[in-house]
């Protein structure tokens, strides 16, 4: 019990960058949320992971300051990864290699 209870404040940390990465993701995208809370939680582990790790290969200045930083980045990756998907050269880019795979 003791190891979940160390593991939580991670875990928390996970949810909330993943939360404010992909709601900034999909409203700039203007895509409609899923409803299926399985996949919801899910997701929000696997990109809260990949982007805690990201962060972490940064240098820490502080733990209050660290965890302010990963949120603001996370709304910034989130608009800006939501602009390049939505770019009409990112989708040219990957018809391309659809095209060739046909």
């Amino acid at each position: 019990m003791k190891e979940l209870y160390d593991l939580l404040p991670n875990i928390i940390l996970y949810l909330v960058i993943r939360f404010i990465f992909l709601k900034t993701y999909r409203f700039v995208l203007i895509a409609q949320a899923t409803t299926n809370y399985t996949y919801i939680l899910f997701e929000s582990l696997i990109v809260g992971f990949v982007l805690k790790s990201l962060y972490n290969l940064i240098p820490s200045i502080n733990i209050y300051v660290d965890i302010v930083g990963m949120i603001i980045s996370s709304l910034i990756f989130g608009y800006f990864s939501a602009i390049i998907v939505s770019a009409k050269w990112f989708n040219n880019f990957f018809a391309v290699f659809k095209n060739k795979a046909n």
